[in-house]
């Protein structure tokens, strides 16, 4: 596709012919006054069709057209955002009941530290426009986020650490996920032309180095080379498993690949070793809360939904459809 097309993404209905069809029982609604339908119902909090609409553009902004008309990627869209509303609404009720509220300074705390992240505020303002989002859209998503954390943290307050037996019990089961592979430091440059990539062999066979090298190329023109540096696991790519068999100090010959030419050097390696208990004891404790907490909320969440006045307007769901136009 030409880079220079934009994509912009509008919401239409079906025709009020075949919505009517499918929503007989309900009376023929007409196109226009479809928006205002409730879609969404969780004990009186309401999504009209126009608010799904919003979210489902917002969710698929950045999809390509393939990905926006494929049924099986929209109606996974759909659900998650159904699913959400759900839980969303099932928090905020819960938590109200619970008197757990999100205190304005709080959440003006939390739009500081977002903010201070961005060089200026144009620049934040910049990216809210690119999301799609008015300030007033994403503080409300802040502080759905900020609510759900809050009834997490209630339902998990109680939750004690495992013991110093059960954290030995779950690291020697899960030994290799503590386990490092050999890794490798490269200096590496990746040249398009094969001439190029020869020239820095010659080079480097008369004692030159690769910065050196690709510092001169550079100043005689053309596309910008610059050698990088990083680790790389053994069996991470096979361009580079020779380094594995390397002296520190090694360089490479030219290979070729799909990308282009390469050439690098061996800095630096790291042999496989296994992480010891003593070393990795606080993240098994961690991981091992988080899967507690989650097991808590979940099970919450299942009692909360059993409970709830759920409707949901599966026909009208289904018949939204997204618009793709390029400009």
């Amino acid at each position: 596709m030409n880079p220079f097309l934009k994509k912009s993404i509008n919401l239409f209905l079906l025709p009020a012919t075949l919505l009517c069809a499918s929503l007989f029982v309900a009376g023929c609604t007409s196109k226009k006054n479809l928006g205002n339908k409730i879609v969404l119902d969780v004990n009186g909090d309401r999504w009209t069709a126009e608010d799904f609409s919003k979210e489902l553009v917002f969710r698929l902004r950045n999809e390509n057209a393939i990905h926006v008309k494929d049924p099986k990627s929209l109606k996974g869209t759909k659900d998650a955002i159904t699913k959400d509303f759900i839980v969303q609404s099932l928090s905020a009720q819960w938590a109200r009941k619970k008197g757990l509220l999100v205190k304005a300074e709080d959440l003006e705390a939390e739009i500081g530290k977002v903010k201070k992240s961005y060089p200026d505020d144009l620049s934040f303002k910049a990216s809210l426009a690119e999301q799609g989002l008015t300030f007033k859209d994403w503080k409300r998503r802040m502080e759905q986020t900020m609510v759900q954390k809050l009834v997490v943290s209630a339902l998990t307050k109680d939750i004690e650490k495992p013991s110093a037996n059960e954290i030995k019990s779950f690291y020697n089961a899960h030994r290799e996920q503590f386990s490092r592979k050999e890794t490798v430091q490269l200096r590496h440059i990746l040249l398009p032309l094969k001439r190029d990539a020869k020239l820095i062999e010659q080079e480097l066979k008369k004692g030159s180095t690769i910065t050196k090298i690709a510092n001169i190329l550079n100043e005689k023109g053309g596309e910008s080379i610059k050698p990088e540096v990083f680790w790389i696991e053994k069996g991470e790519s096979p361009i580079f498993a020779s380094a594995f068999k390397m002296p520190i100090g090694r360089r490479s010959p030219v290979i070729k690949s799909e990308f282009g030419f390469h050439i690098f050097e061996l800095i630096g390696k790291k042999y496989a070793r296994s992480e010891p208990l003593s070393r990795v004891k606080d993240q098994i404790e961690q991981e091992l809360m988080q899967e507690e907490q989650q097991k808590l909320y979940t099970k919450w969440l299942d009692e909360q939904i059993r409970k709830a006045r759920i409707f949901k307007d599966s026909d009208l769901i289904e018949s939204l459809r997204i618009e793709t136009k390029e400009y």
